[in-house]
């Protein structure tokens, strides 16, 4: 970028900033998928919404609290703060994303 143009990168700074805040405010929950082998070898997945930004510690959540050390767990996105509330979902907690209870 050309240092003599201060105003325009003051603007591209500015603009930058609010989108990344925007990104933050908005998504303030993962949706963490777990992939289990049943019996027959069968793959059966659960999606869970946990109520944490951070994605490896969305997954660490629900590593500790109920997957099988052989179950895959992954982030497929995030998810609003309005979902996390819709859900009833506390801070650091978590609730399959089909309603069914955990």
């Amino acid at each position: 970028m050309n240092s003599n143009m201060p105003g325009l990168r003051a603007i591209l700074y500015r603009w930058a900033r609010s989108i990344g805040a925007a990104s933050a405010a908005m998504a303030l929950g993962c949706l963490v998928k777990v992939t289990t082998r049943s019996s027959g070898a069968r793959l059966v997945e659960t999606a869970y919404v946990v109520s944490e930004h951070d994605a490896d510690r969305a997954v660490n959540i629900i590593k500790s609290r109920i997957a099988a050390l052989s179950d895959e767990v992954v982030v497929v996105s995030h998810v609003s703060e309005e979902l996390l509330h819709a859900l009833s979902v506390a801070p650091g907690g978590f609730t399959r994303a089909d309603g069914r209870g955990v």
